[in-house]
């Protein structure tokens, strides 16, 4: 599917379980996220969703109030898509409307690449394990 096809909208409470079998499809177990964490985050206009042929396949979030993205995940059957690049320039573009001209995030080792790819650098130490 090309990301014509696409379309971001501002999440709603209706969207929760889309938004959290999103989570799911990439290992994780819904992020943690109660329910009223999301529906504050929604209140505040800083979730967005992803969605095609009326399925939701893709989410960000950002905290605006400390400039920070707290989510982006994609579908796993529609990564490299584009569907997560769109997410992170509409989550930029929501931090520069509010006046923020840096924007920081955690990222997971699977993404790192991702967001080195779209201008982002390490900047402070960098969690490691040893197994």
């Amino acid at each position: 599917m090309s990301n014509s096809e696409v379309k971001l909208r501002p999440a709603t409470m209706s969207d929760l379980a889309g938004i959290k079998g999103v989570i799911i499809s990439n290992g994780r177990e819904g992020n943690g996220q109660h329910d009223a964490w999301w529906e504050q985050r929604m209140e505040a206009e800083s979730v967005i969703v992803a969605e095609a042929d009326g399925q939701i396949v893709g989410v960000g979030a950002i905290d605006l109030h400390v400039s920070q993205i707290t989510h982006i995940y994609v579908s796993q059957e529609r990564h490299r898509a584009g569907i997560g690049s769109t997410l992170l320039k509409a989550l930029e573009d929501m931090a520069q409307r509010a006046g923020r001209s840096a924007i920081r995030l955690d990222s997971t080792a699977e993404a790192f690449d991702f967001y080195r790819k779209n201008g982002y650098r390490i900047r402070g130490a960098v969690p490691m394990i040893k197994p």
